[in-house]
């Protein structure tokens, strides 16, 4: 690897010139050096030495995204598709800003902050903290901090989120199953209490029942594992006490889940969309391939991730802000898990 002094000597500068270069001490450097030595840097593909930038505070380049699941036990963030492609996104805006991504996972809002303190990030990308977890990290976070899909009830200033119009999504998804003769609707999430966006996409599928006249019953939710063997048994167990077939829709909080489950159905003889009906959300790779085409409510994550950077840029830089809460719209697209029973 070249090193700054081998620089140097190419510029026919000294060390410290280049190093200030560098870290982007440039006041007493000359408009002719600096080209000069950023030409060669670019040239020799030079790697800074992220520790020296540390240590001598002239920022870490460094943006931590953090995956935060609370009520998680087990958790493997490139298991379902969505999160794949927002990671992939993130990384991708990061490094056009020049910067470098810290990717964490965690249960505790304590370990965000850690993680911010520890490696001295610039910024920090949280996916989906509660609101009570989300309100913590505002109150203790020292960096500036934007969060994904995120939900906290009552107002702060501090408070920057990319999020969808997850209650439309649920609601466009029940308005459509119901006028296509679907009375009893499912919904299924993996969470005993379902907060966040799975809460708002239940609220969506709730006032669809409303505004039809009709009501969406306590047991027409059901709660799934995110563990596969215990979530088999769940659904197992639901086919052998005829609970399962009494619906005429199953609505998944995502696609990974809706497929997934469909697929379990169809070893047990329970067809999509001959017995049941399926939707799921995000429109992700698997809603695509799997067989039958799955019907899902579209949004666009590389969108989402892109977003979330220009907002931490701009609090990073200090700029204004137009928008703190920013909530993109969602589609529901129509393939053909879901038949008509009129």
């Amino acid at each position: 690897m070249t090193t700054i002094k081998e620089i140097s000597k190419m510029a026919n500068v000294s060390p410290t010139t280049v190093s200030n270069v560098i870290h982007g001490r440039t006041k007493k450097v000359s408009k002719e050096n600096i080209e000069k030595i950023e030409k060669i840097l670019k040239d020799t593909d030079y790697v800074p030495n992220m520790g020296g930038r540390l240590l001598a505070r002239h920022g870490s380049r460094l943006i931590g995204v953090i995956m935060f699941y609370e009520h998680r036990k087990v958790l493997n963030v490139t298991e379902d598709p969505f999160h794949g492609e927002l990671i992939g996104s993130l990384e991708s805006a990061i490094r056009e800003m020049g910067y470098f991504m810290i990717l964490y996972t965690t249960k505790k809002y304590q370990e965000c902050i850690r993680v911010s303190e520890s490696w001295n990030v610039e910024g920090l990308i949280i996916l989906g903290s509660s609101p009570t977890d989300t309100l913590n990290i505002i109150n203790h976070s020292k960096v500036p901090t934007v969060f994904i899909d995120t939900y906290i009830y009552k107002g702060n200033d501090k408070f920057y989120n990319i999020g969808l119009d997850d209650f439309d999504g649920g609601k466009q998804v029940g308005d459509y199953l119901l006028s296509t003769g679907h009375k009893k609707i499912a919904f299924l999430a993996d969470s005993e209490n379902p907060v966040g966006v799975d809460a708002e996409r239940l609220r969506g599928l709730k006032k669809s029942y409303e505004s039809a006249g009709q009501t969406f019953k306590e047991d027409y939710y059901i709660a799934l594992s995110h563990l596969e063997d215990e979530r088999y048994k769940k659904l197992s167990e639901l086919i052998q006490n005829k609970t399962l077939q009494q619906f005429d829709a199953l609505f998944f909080a995502s696609d990974f889940y809706a497929v997934d489950s469909m697929n379990f159905l169809y070893e047990r003889g329970i067809k999509t969309p001959d017995n049941i009906s399926i939707v799921g959300f995000d429109n992700n790779l698997l809603s695509k391939e799997s067989r039958p085409k799955l019907t899902t409510v579209k949004q666009n994550v590389f969108k989402k991730g892109k977003l979330s950077l220009s907002l931490l840029k701009c609090l990073i830089s200090n700029e204004p802000v137009n928008e703190k809460i920013i909530t993109l719209p969602v589609e529901l697209i129509l393939r053909e898990s879901v038949s008509s029973k009129k």
